[in-house]
């Protein structure tokens, strides 16, 4: 007793923790984007049965769905699933029309598996589910010529069928479509193992322990060891060590792969997910999976500064398995940002990491690129005298600053000197003050754009003065002169488009008036979604793809693009200047 309860603890905390990580009915929300209504499933003692009612001109996208489904199985056995299958076996063993009914059959067909099984299984399946099991039966009886698709109502049946045999075929009748690289032409094959070797690479597993593998579909010919291919993305040739096919944590030493096989390559140098492997003379290539792109970004960090070179390795290695995750450096704020799907994909990272590398990763809300400048214009003076025995500092300038209006540049430099008061040797370190205050602004530290500076008279000292002390006098009037010209902070906004159902559009524009967003407009797409444009501030957007899901049910997308700069709100820029200010910046 003792064990089994610390073995159901340990499988209901996996189990909760998937849940994290995984969409509710994710099946029924992918069919109900399509149209589809209805999706249901029944057993019977003869058949198992898969019900949908769709749209009649959706059936190729259905066909697509169903194809993937049936071809590439997911076992969903999460504890708390299987606890309510087991719950719905009690109901039936206390039903005593169940129980006449299988005494009944049981009576009249002993040898037959009507009297020999219930539909749900006994209760020792249900209590040891093997997912061996559930695997060799998906294989044994999910095959060609046991399954049936059964189609009714208004549509065209023979175009109807060329869509079940374009993705339903018979086995043999697979075709790998590529692009001959030598001369550009489309190249189609049927999988065959006697022609010249082609692979796609459609995975990569780095294991801090094992190393990298990659894990590849043979389309055709057949991979050996010990034999050389060649990159065709990379242009260059890999050596093939051994061969394995991959059994949960077990790799398994294969002598070869052959045509539709899936197998696993470890310690390639340069191939990654995506790539296509064939041999020189021949160079084939597939066409590489289309990533989502990542808009969920967070700032990162070790936990321990003395790791962070580890850090670095660990995220090197998963981005080479997740190609919907990067790194970027933003030396602007000072911070270093994490890209990913969402933000339970970011959780997801931070924990593998810890697991796999022993590296504690720090997700904290970003810094937003904003931008400092000026609405109104001053004129003023920088003087710069420093006297330390020896040869002094001395350079002074008088300046005139105001908006150059153009907001894509930090700053315009000219100089309407008159007289010789400042010589034009100077002009340069003159230019480089103001370039320089330009890269951290006064008001907030953020970098200034939009400033027109004016260099209009000043003084010099024939010995004294100095290409540093004109560059700090010139930096000493742009501060003066930033602060009595009305500083504004502006803040970046984003073009955002929501695609959304029909029935949470009224949620989605309203959240985007919360977020002092401005809906420009909506178009319906058809199959009950409209996609909405509006603009909003980047830093608004942030946990936007969480909420979103909150609101949708996990049906809503969204992707966005930096449009421009515009003047931040009053308050938004009273707390964005207090919060630097009490960070030191």
């Amino acid at each position: 007793p003792a064990q089994r309860k610390q073995a159901y603890h340990e499988i209901d905390s996996i189990s909760q923790l998937a849940a994290r990580y995984n969409i509710p009915n994710e099946y029924d929300k992918l069919m109900a984007s399509i149209g589809s209504e209805g999706s249901n499933a029944y057993t019977s003692n003869d058949v198992t049965c898969y019900v949908e009612n769709i749209p009649n001109n959706e059936i190729e996208n259905w066909a697509k769905i169903q194809s993937d489904r049936f071809q590439n199985m997911v076992i969903r056995g999460f504890h708390t699933e299987l606890e309510a299958v087991y719950e719905e076996k009690n109901i039936t063993m206390a039903s005593d029309d169940d129980k006449r009914w299988a005494a009944l059959w049981k009576l009249l067909t002993p040898t037959h598996p009507y009297g020999t099984q219930t539909t749900i299984g006994e209760q020792e399946h249900l209590k040891n589910p093997s997912i061996v099991n559930i695997q060799n039966y998906f294989h044994h009886y999910y095959v060609p010529n046991n399954v049936a698709i059964v189609l009714a109502g208004d549509f065209d049946p023979d175009q109807t069928i060329q869509v079940i045999d374009k993705y339903f075929p018979a086995p043999d009748e697979f075709e790998t479509v590529g692009v001959d690289v030598s001369n550009g032409e489309r190249f189609t094959a049927k999988y065959n193992s006697d022609v010249t070797l082609t692979a796609k690479v459609w995975k990569t597993i780095v294991d801090p322990f094992l190393g990298k593998y990659s894990l590849m579909k043979v389309c055709t010919g057949t991979l050996k060891p010990n034999t050389e291919v060649y990159n065709v993305n990379k242009e260059t040739t890999e050596k093939i060590g051994k061969i394995y096919v991959l059994r949960g944590k077990e790799s398994i030493e294969v002598p070869e792969l052959r045509s539709g096989d899936i197998g696993a390559v470890a310690k390639l140098s340069v191939t990654a997910t995506g790539d296509t492997m064939a041999v020189r003379n021949a160079p084939i290539m597939y066409h590489g999976p289309q990533f989502s792109t990542p808009y969920t970004f967070k700032a990162y960090a070790a936990e321990n500064k003395t790791e962070e070179d580890k850090l670095a390795t660990a995220l090197a290695r998963m981005m080479e398995e997740d190609k919907t995750l990067k790194t970027v450096s933003d030396p602007e704020n000072r911070q270093s940002l994490i890209y990913g799907i969402g933000d339970q994909q970011l959780d997801v990272v931070a924990s593998e990491i810890k697991e796999r590398y022993n590296v504690t990763l720090v997700l904290s809300k970003p810094r937003f690129a904003y931008r400092e400048t000026i609405k109104k214009s001053a004129k003023v003076q920088g003087r710069y005298k420093k006297q330390s025995g020896g040869h002094g500092q001395f350079g002074d300038v008088i300046m005139q600053f105001e908006p150059s209006g153009d907001l894509e540049t930090a700053y315009v430099f000219e100089e309407q000197v008159f007289g010789g008061s400042v010589p034009k040797n100077y002009f340069p370190a003159v230019e480089k003050g103001v370039q320089e205050g330009c890269e951290k602004g006064p008001l907030a530290g953020y970098p200034v754009v939009g400033v027109k500076a004016t260099l209009l008279d000043g003084s010099y000292h024939p010995v004294d003065s100095s290409d540093m002390a004109f560059k700090t006098a010139s930096n000493m009037a742009f501060k003066d002169a930033f602060m009595k010209c009305q500083p504004i902070l502006l803040e970046p906004i984003a073009s955002i488009k929501v695609t959304v159902p029909d029935a949470n559009t009224g949620d989605i524009m309203g959240d985007m008036t919360k977020r002092r967003g401005r809906v420009l407009g909506m178009e319906s797409i058809g199959h009950g979604k409209q996609v909405i444009q509006a603009e909003v501030p980047m830093s608004n957007l942030y946990g936007y793809g969480t909420d979103l899901r909150s609101m949708t049910g996990g049906t809503g997308d969204y992707e966005y693009s930096f449009a421009r700069y515009e003047q931040a709100p009053g308050d938004v820029q009273n707390q964005i200047v207090e919060e630097n200010a009490a960070q030191g910046n």
